[in-house]
């Protein structure tokens, strides 16, 4: 498809994150801080790995790495949760009737694409923990089609009928908007091929839809931008109830912050002097350390896990809290 890249969805019951997301579940945040410092961590670990004696003057290569930085209430925030606005229209129109009413479920084939544990609202920042979950699968047919758009796409001619998107029966924008999520990767104008598959159980879904049963060719005009919509193939599919649960955890940044400190963080205190050098090396860029690892290291690495087994998100030293993170 002239220069364009294709990209087939392998898994239709889900959305497909492409980094932009697909549809993006969310927009581009600031930059992550605690991606950062995960980054760098790995980084010299991997730089480390496999280097001489000489080369490391230590004895041999770092077997972990540990290291500390800054954290703010509003890092956090960014890093742990999604803006409601940020998430798709039909997967936000899902999670906003759930935070109106403790859970709300849709019937279709596509799940709502929820890639976060934690959604806030504005003005005022609420939290809220989000769930995820379908049940009463059925099959039904599956009408699939190659959903093009942007450069090297062949374009509508005078003969050709273009349906606006909001003209559409609603089942129909639904199904699109489950590919196309928020428009990032539409908008940018490369040249672009996604699945896209309407199935509906409800006859009367079936009689309305623009896309059932197959016909070659469609177009549909969204936010201005031609899709062009051809019929790939016909299938048995499942569709399901699709639940999505919001427990509301915080009313402020501050205290979606402090829930997390508490149920994901450690308090490092009554630190001996060789424990102490261990951090503040952690804190002004990475602490390096070979096995067997002193006792001091070995029992800072026991402070820093969790009871799941997993290593601390955060750490608080001399009354700050800290991104922590510890690579093996």
């Amino acid at each position: 498809m002239g220069n364009g890249t294709s990209v087939r969805v392998a898994d239709p019951h889900s959305y497909v994150p492409v980094k932009p997301m697909t549809g993006m579940a969310r927009a581009p945040r600031p930059h992550s801080r605690r991606r950062l410092l995960q980054s760098t961590v790995a980084a010299g670990a991997t730089a480390l790995a496999g280097c001489s004696v000489r080369s490391l003057g230590i004895g041999c290569a770092a077997e972990t790495t540990f290291s500390m930085q800054t954290v703010r209430d509003a890092h956090v925030s960014n890093e742990y949760s999604t803006p409601l606005e940020f998430l798709s229209p039909v997967t936000r129109s899902l999670v906003a009737d759930a935070i109106d009413d403790g859970d709300a479920t849709r019937r279709g084939y596509y799940a709502p694409d929820v890639h976060t544990e934690f959604v806030s609202t504005t003005p005022k920042r609420t939290y809220y923990r989000v769930t995820t979950g379908a049940h009463d699968r059925a099959s039904t047919t599956g009408y699939e089609y190659a959903l093009e758009f942007g450069n090297g796409m062949r374009g509508p001619t005078d003969d050709d009928t273009v349906y606006r998107f909001d003209a559409l029966p609603a089942h129909d924008r639904e199904s699109l908007l489950g590919v196309i999520g928020i428009g990032h990767r539409v908008r940018d104008g490369h040249g672009t091929t996604l699945s896209v598959v309407f199935a509906y159980e409800r006859e009367r879904e079936r009689e309305q839809s623009v896309f059932v049963p197959e016909t070659d060719v469609q177009y549909v005009r969204w936010e201005g931008i031609p899709l062009r919509i051809t019929f790939d193939g016909e299938r048995s599919v499942s569709v399901a109830d699709h639940t999505v649960t919001a427990e509301r955890v915080a009313d402020s940044t501050t205290a979606f912050a402090e829930r997390l400190f508490e149920t994901r963080g450690v308090v490092l205190d009554d630190l001996t002097a060789a424990q102490r050098d261990i951090v503040s090396q952690a804190r002004n860029g990475m602490y390096e350390a070979c096995k067997p690892h002193s006792d001091g290291f070995a029992d800072l690495l026991d402070r820093l896990t969790l009871a799941g087994g997993e290593f601390a998100s955060f750490a608080r030293y001399e009354g700050d809290w800290y991104f922590a993170a510890v690579r093996r």
